[in-house]
């Protein structure tokens, strides 16, 4: 039976491939749309002949879309799988605990993720355990975990034990639940912190002792921007974290109970320049 991808068809996702407009979102929904069909008409001869010429052709599309359900991570995995891809899931939009990890964990387009954003999800730590199973984030530069108020220091330290996002992991941001000084001694000790730029801890419930084990990190020397807020740090937390804030470029420390003795301990380590709100 003859492929109904033909040499017009084809002609076509040349046509497609050099416009110049499909940085706008409407031209390049519809370019999605012409490749879905294209690989629905016959998946084999779209693998094995158009994804070779799609792929020399990436470079040319607008940057890493955004994309708001797994689904459509997976379908845009299909036809251009040489992008990658900013992932947004807000609201429960998967299984909870273990088999939302294992969902997202067995699907082959997690590797051309660069940016990952969990909110709400309710992973919790087996869900989270089970995310780190997959071992392979080769493109994760951003990752945001966001109201997972079940899921303690033992869920997160099995994705950010893992070694391979030591090389590429630029931005962590962590909002809401509990870890505890124990929590902050091992994420401070954390392999996924190696090239890490941006750094959002908030309503963790960090304390100062807390903070006095993340701020021993040295990896902490390496950051441009930090967010601890609405973290009970009091002054003595803020002051032990007061000697890495002068190299900031950026630092929030809103809601953690600041007082005197914390605001002496930022000018004196020039950390008061950096603050965008106290």
């Amino acid at each position: 039976m003859a492929s109904k991808l033909t040499p017009r068809r084809f002609g076509d996702l040349r046509t497609w491939l050099a416009r110049e407009d499909l940085d706008d979102p409407k031209v390049y929904a519809r370019l999605l749309a012409f490749l879905r069909r294209a690989r629905q008409a016959d998946p084999i001869v779209f693998d094995e002949q158009w994804h070779p010429y799609i792929k020399r052709a990436t470079p040319k599309l607008p940057p890493r879309p955004i994309v708001f359900s797994w689904v459509e991570v997976e379908e845009l995995y299909e036809v251009l799988p040489c992008h990658t891809i900013d992932v947004r899931l807000y609201d429960a939009l998967m299984p909870g605990g273990r088999a939302g990890g294992e969902h997202l964990a067995s699907s082959p387009a997690l590797e051309r993720v660069w940016s990952l954003t969990l909110h709400e999800q309710g992973l919790g730590d087996e869900g989270l355990q089970a995310l780190a199973g997959a071992a392979t984030f080769p493109s994760l530069e951003i990752l945001t975990i966001e109201e997972e108020r079940e899921a303690t220091w033992a869920g997160y330290a099995s994705l950010l034990e893992l070694p391979v996002l030591r090389k590429s992991l630029k931005k962590l941001v962590i909002w809401g639940g509990g870890w505890g000084v124990e929590g902050a001694a091992g994420f401070a000790s954390a392999p996924a912190l190696q090239k890490l730029k941006v750094l959002h801890l908030a309503d963790l419930g960090l304390d100062a002792q807390a903070a006095e084990a993340i701020a021993a990190s040295r990896h902490m020397r390496r950051l441009d921007h930090l967010h601890i807020g609405f973290n009970p740090l009091g002054d003595a937390g803020v002051a032990a974290l007061a000697p890495v804030t002068g190299r900031l470029k950026e630092l929030c420390l809103g809601d953690t109970q600041l007082g005197v003795e914390g605001l002496r301990a930022l000018i004196d380590a020039d950390g008061m320049a950096r603050a965008s709100w106290l």
